[in-house]
């Protein structure tokens, strides 16, 4: 499986557990980072915020946010 396909499949069961559990900080901090290693840091962005939406003490999620945000430009 190539990278892109992985990728794919990782975002598939991230998707699946947040449908089972929608306030799961992880799963979208999860899903954050394999959006950010595709290059999609847009949806790794919205993916953190969600993160921090559910669980605001997630350091782990706002320093992923940031680290994007910088990679975005948007420090």
């Amino acid at each position: 499986m190539n990278h892109k396909g992985f990728h794919d499949a990782a975002i598939d069961s991230y998707k699946k557990a947040i449908n089972i559990n929608p306030n799961n900080a992880q799963a979208y901090n999860n899903m954050g980072n394999t959006f950010k290693n595709k290059g999609d840091l847009k949806a790794a962005i919205q993916n953190y915020s969600q993160a921090v939406r559910i669980k605001p003490d997630f350091a782990d999620a706002y320093n992923n946010r940031g680290s994007a945000l910088i990679g975005k430009g948007d420090s």
